[in-house]
């Protein structure tokens, strides 16, 4: 099944309705991406700051509190200029206050909107819908991304014959293990609903999460100490295809409601 993200949006809508059934109550929220956004001549990320204090002050005169942003710096990547490139993140906590906030910044943020191409130029804009594959088992009870955490992102495609159905069994194996193993932090399958290029072969984004990279590295050591690798083949082997992560620091540059609950 390949580039699922061409279909139709009623019917990628359709989609995430019958996986939001068969999942019982999952999480299903709206986020964004730009992508490949380098700093114009002269500016560097200081300048950015700025803007991005000019664009929460907008948000909060709006009272638009459902809008959480990131942005990700390159750790692990090819193809990318290090020192020049960033992404931004977007997640909304539903997709309601997605159009609101939408509205809002396209009808009255024409000013911010200038204010951050003067300072970066983004070549990819795209639009997701987020569902978690994993539940996490945070200490902080849901208060929201905390300031600095670790993203993953794999670009996977499903096999030819599987159905949503066994992509789903296979979750639901694999959310079972890393319970057993004490994984804290949720994992994400993206599914692009806007934006992506014609010519993007993949069919979703699996996004990973950890808080730290002390985490990160304890968690690894257990997962690959209980077997993990051989059970993800097991699981996902014959279910799907992904390439090889890149992973990305982030940076929290507001905070609305979390859109994990």
């Amino acid at each position: 099944m390949k580039n699922i993200f061409k279909i139709a949006l009623p019917i990628m809508l359709l989609l995430i309705s019958s996986i939001s059934v068969a999942q019982q109550q999952p999480n299903v929220t709206p986020m964004e991406f730009y992508s490949s956004c380098e700093f114009q001549p002269g500016k560097t990320k200081a300048d950015l700051y700025k803007v991005i204090e000019k664009w929460n002050k907008f948000n909060d005169r709006s009272n638009d509190n459902s809008y959480t942003a990131f942005l990700l710096t390159p750790i692990a990547a090819s193809n990318v200029d290090f020192e020049n490139t960033l992404i931004w993140m977007g997640a909304w906590d539903n997709f309601e206050g997605m159009g609101n906030s939408l509205e809002n910044y396209y009808n009255n943020g024409t000013e911010i909107a200038e204010d951050f191409n003067s300072v970066w130029k983004c070549n990819s804009h795209a639009f997701v819908a987020s569902l978690t594959t994993y539940e996490e088992n945070r200490k902080d009870k849901h208060e929201g991304p905390r300031a600095s955490e670790i993203f993953s992102f794999s670009d996977c495609s499903i096999n030819e014959g599987v159905t949503y159905a066994d992509l789903l069994k296979a979750d639901a194996k694999y959310s079972a293990f890393l319970k057993k193993l004490g994984k804290e932090d949720p994992v994400f399958r993206l599914i692009p609903t806007a934006g992506m290029p014609q010519d993007a072969s993949f069919d979703f984004k699996m996004m990973d999460i950890s808080s730290s990279w002390s985490q990160r590295g304890s968690e690894t050591q257990t997962f690959v100490n209980n077997g993990g690798p051989l059970k993800q083949l097991e699981t996902y082997g014959s279910i799907v295809s992904c390439d090889s992560p890149r992973v990305y620091q982030m940076e929290r540059v507001r905070l609305g409601k979390p859109w994990v609950k």
